[in-house]
């Protein structure tokens, strides 16, 4: 197995686990936040927001297609806490090069499709769409009532809560119900 770690730009970092023994690759897109209880929720949207488009791609059925294309390869939103950090982004899985009939350059291909869904969204004047914000605010917000539904991790999720009520870990990684109601459009 070999590691690597490569600052690329100040604050951009690439870290790299090789190895042979798995037959799928995964590259995943952090950016990281200091976790609070007013802006989670916020931050937890913005990468399925992101998901839905393109400027190349423009809505999920073309990426879905894009992906198909690249032998039925995945990107999710990812959303996760690390201590007292947010991490919002990005999680791709896709086959390994080496095991594909014509090496396609799997890995670059994902990495040029995460970079379009971070810096190229689909936007009118700019704005993210009203449509794709209101959607996935409804569903956020659905996600965050279902958490009571996992007994083991409400458990322990409402015991940082109520032990660490007023520090920062305290928040929710997706936020409260109430903050992510109160995300709207803007123009």
């Amino acid at each position: 197995m070999e590691y690597t770690r490569e600052e690329l730009l100040p604050g951009v970092w690439l870290t790299a686990l090789r190895t042979d023994k798995f037959k799928t690759g995964t590259l995943t897109m952090s950016l990281l936040s200091q976790l609070d209880a007013e802006t989670a929720s916020m931050h937890a949207l913005i990468p399925s927001v992101l998901r839905r488009g393109t400027v190349r791609l423009p809505d999920m059925e073309s990426i879905a297609g894009e992906l198909d294309g690249l032998y039925g390869s995945r990107v999710e939103p990812a959303v996760r806490r690390v201590g007292e950090v947010q991490l919002t982004g990005f999680t791709a899985s896709f086959p390994e090069d080496r095991l594909l009939p014509e090496r396609m350059g799997l890995l670059g291909r994902i990495s040029s499709l995460l970079g379009d869904l971070l810096l190229r969204p689909n936007t009118r004047g700019g704005l993210l769409l009203p449509d794709y914000v209101n959607g996935e605010r409804e569903k956020l917000v659905e996600r965050i009532r279902a958490q009571k539904n996992d007994k083991d991790s409400y458990a322990v999720q409402r015991l940082i809560q109520l032990m660490c009520a007023y520090e920062p870990i305290s928040a929710g990684v997706l936020g409260s119900e109430d903050s992510a109601e109160g995300i709207h459009y803007t123009r």
